[in-house]
């Protein structure tokens, strides 16, 4: 709709936006300003209209493309989903919150993809290579609710406006039955469903 009425007023005012000396002397001042500001409402209105580049998604503070941002959400989404579909909102949102509290701390990637795909950090992607994304199937209605909601909560996570219920510092969780060396480095600090979320001493 946009193009097509772009179109329309080009012709309608196809000399209106040419420097004064060129323009035609049939066309009014009256008319040719008229043409100006409706081009400058529809350039407020609809950024596209003007080619002006949609704007930058944020994450964590910092600006980043709308590719970028797509494939930073991606590997949220496929983290979230594979490590706590079967949780309670809670649950998906202290494990997204995790993953955003490690991009943001020393000695984890910078990246939410770097996050995720780090060796050894997400039990399902033990037999993935670096990079290597693990599909979702949807088999029935409520895994697709599942996807929609967990994909929600990592756009919320990507925009850093992901409402956190985790004390601040928590970097690692694991499920209830995992008890091994590393766990008792770290401060327990809640219990949400199946996973316990840990927090360096």
């Amino acid at each position: 709709m946009v193009y097509q009425l772009k179109n329309k007023l080009g012709i309608f005012c196809k000399d209106a936006t040419t420097p004064e000396g060129l323009r035609p002397a049939g066309l009014t001042s009256a008319l040719w300003t008229l043409c100006s500001l409706f081009i400058f409402i529809l350039g407020i209105s609809f950024p596209s209209f003007l080619s002006i580049p949609s704007k930058s998604r944020e994450s964590g503070g910092v600006v980043i493309g709308t590719s970028e941002y797509h494939k930073e959400v991606q590997c949220l989404t496929e983290a979230a989903y594979h490590e706590a579909a079967n949780q309670p909102e809670e649950g998906i949102r202290a494990v997204l919150q995790v993953i955003k509290n490690r991009k943001e701390a020393k000695g984890f990637p910078s990246s939410f993809c770097g996050v995720v795909q780090q060796p050894k950090q997400f039990s399902y992607r033990n037999d993935l290579q670096p990079g290597q994304m693990k599909p979702i199937k949807i088999k029935n209605s409520l895994d697709k609710e599942a996807v929609e909601k967990i994909h929600y909560l990592s756009e919320l996570t990507a925009q850093g406006t992901l409402r956190n219920d985790l004390p601040e510092g928590t970097l690692y969780y694991a499920h209830k039955k995992v008890k091994n060396h590393w766990t008792k480095k770290f401060e327990r600090v809640k219990v949400i469903h199946q996973h316990v979320f840990y927090k360096e001493i």
